[in-house]
């Protein structure tokens, strides 16, 4: 029973908390302030600055403090329908829990290896995201799919549509974020979580 405590001890420690709700906050703050990155100006796709402080809190925290990056950064939303901002709050929670899980302290963390696992983790996290909010979406507001205006006309078509806006977004934070870690020692690359106690799995 002492073995199997011992990842929740690391998991939850208080810097995990502390560093997990100030990269939330701040996530949420460059959404109140409209920090998007434009990629695609004339179809007005743009990349959520928010995503990068969720990703590197998910990498860097683990599981616990991925879920909490990403529920502490949804918090705020300039979406006026409550079911929307749930949706976004829910995808973004489960996102972030989901990449810490992932991107486990016992991977090989040599740049060829690392390349291969945070392609993995950016990818899983992209995949949760966009379900999560794909099915909270359908489930909570239904006349969002169905709506004339959206660019697709039927609901399938808008379901791609809505997934296509997305995946800019997916190959920016990717390229940038994997440059950045990349640069980073190996050392640098392991979660706190893993190493921030001796008996951390």
């Amino acid at each position: 029973m002492k073995n199997l405590g011992a990842p929740w001890k690391s998991w939850l420690h208080w810097r995990v908390l502390l560093i997990g709700i100030g990269l939330g906050l701040v996530g949420a703050i460059t959404l109140w302030a409209e920090m998007r990155i434009p990629l695609y100006p004339q179809l007005n796709i743009a990349a959520d600055v928010r995503e990068f402080f969720v990703v590197i809190g998910a990498w860097y925290l683990g599981p616990i403090g991925g879920l909490l990056t990403g529920a502490v950064s949804a918090a705020y939303s300039p979406i006026a329908n409550p079911f929307l901002h749930f949706s976004s709050w829910i995808a973004h929670s489960l996102a972030g829990l989901v990449l810490g899980l992932v991107y486990s302290p016992r991977n090989d963390l040599t740049a060829r290896n690392f390349v291969f696992l945070w392609v993995r983790a950016i990818l899983t996290y992209y995949l949760v995201l966009i379900v999560v909010l794909i099915v909270f979406i359908s489930l909570l507001v239904p006349s969002f799919f169905l709506s004339p205006d959206l660019p697709g006309g039927t609901v399938l078509q808008n379901y791609v549509v809505f997934i296509s806006a997305v995946l800019p977004e997916l190959g920016f934070v990717l390229v940038l974020t994997l440059i950045g870690m990349l640069a980073l020692p190996k050392k640098y690359r392991k979660p706190l979580w893993s190493v921030d106690k001796p008996n951390n799995p």
